[in-house]
């Protein structure tokens, strides 16, 4: 499994590269303003980065004690992405 400093340090870098490309965009899409498109994007970050972290860790002993280790076949990586 991974470590708890490895899952928060993939969790924060795919957020705030989602958020540096996600609000500037949205706020030439939707018409807001970049602060405005911001903070929005910057709550559903917070929720999406909570989820991901929790969902991961549950998944994870979930693989752990159906198959007694946690290394993904393509297959489960599919229902892994599929459940999320």
């Amino acid at each position: 499994m991974r470590t708890k400093k490895d899952r928060i340090r993939h969790t924060l870098s795919f957020e705030i590269i989602g958020l540096l490309i996600f609000a500037p965009l949205a706020s030439l899409v939707f018409g807001f303003e970049l602060h405005t498109m911001g903070a929005i994007a910057l709550v559903g970050s917070l929720v999406a980065t909570v989820w991901n972290y929790f969902y991961n860790i549950l998944f994870d002993k979930a693989m752990l004690k159906l198959r007694g280790r946690v290394q993904k076949i393509v297959p489960i990586r599919v229902l892994h992405a599929i459940l999320f």
